[in-house]
């Protein structure tokens, strides 16, 4: 779908390639997870969950700096194909390394249900965390930019996202040994306070604690809502709930964007 994004004619083919990444980016990104999840010991689980996200972070901050030093070298184009040459290693690295018998997945069986019961406390909380997901990305820098603070735009993001991988690398194995109810509530407090930060009369220091808070808050929030949905389920829903949990995510910032 990606290689093929680059030979798209219409906003027709455009849409169905998109929806093609869209799935796959889907399917893998649940079924990697869920192997992160079975392959650890439940005592570990929190930091190998930490580790697995943190690689998602660093993935996501190294992209767009990337991409747009490609496009600046040889075109758009650059992009779909690097992009396509990736999706092949994962094939590669998928046929290669097969999973142990601890990280294989049982068969869930039974009917097709489209989310995990053990999961909906946990993405009802995640939707409402994610609400204000698309007002950093979408809403902020016109905000800022409002307020004649353009020039602190890229200490917020900088902070951001730096911050959220430092957190995340340090801090991936706390949950297993305070607990995940006392890391999950300090994380979430982080992100209210910077929403909060966000609310107040703007200047570079609001903008620059709040992405601190954020970042924090987004460091642990996820990985140790993960572990407490994958401990609560039953080993062969777990995939389902993780789903489910992922799902909340976008349902959230979507709801977000038209909130805000």
């Amino acid at each position: 779908a990606s290689l093929g994004v680059r030979g798209a004619g219409s906003p027709g083919a455009l849409i169905v390639l998109m929806s093609g990444v869209g799935l796959a980016n889907g399917l893998i990104s649940t079924a990697a997870g869920v192997l992160a999840a079975q392959a650890t010991a439940p005592a570990h689980r929190g930091e190998a969950l930490g580790l697995y996200y943190l690689g998602t972070a660093l993935a996501v901050a190294v992209a767009a700096p990337a991409g747009i030093a490609l496009l600046h070298l040889g075109g758009i184009a650059w992009n779909f194909y690097l992009v396509t040459v990736l999706a092949a290693l994962i094939l590669l690295f998928t046929v290669l390394l097969t999973p142990t018998a601890a990280g294989r997945p049982d068969a869930a069986g039974g009917r097709l249900r489209l989310w995990s019961r053990h999961a909906l406390g946990a993405a009802a909380v995640m939707i409402l965390l994610t609400l204000g997901q698309s007002s950093i990305v979408g809403f902020v820098p016109l905000y800022a930019e409002r307020h004649g603070l353009g020039g602190w735009i890229g200490w917020f993001f900088g902070l951001y996202s730096v911050w959220m991988i430092l957190c995340r690398a340090l801090l991936r194995g706390i949950s297993d040994h305070l607990g995940r109810a006392q890391v999950l509530a300090p994380s979430i407090v982080a992100t209210a306070v910077g929403f909060l930060m966000l609310a107040a009369p703007p200047s570079g220091a609001t903008l620059v604690t709040a992405g601190l808070f954020l970042g924090t808050g987004a460091s642990l929030t996820f990985p140790n809502m993960i572990a407490v949905v994958v401990g609560r389920t039953p080993r062969p829903g777990r995939g389902l709930a993780m789903g489910t949990l992922s799902a909340s995510w976008d349902v959230g910032v979507v709801l977000g964007s038209a909130l805000v």
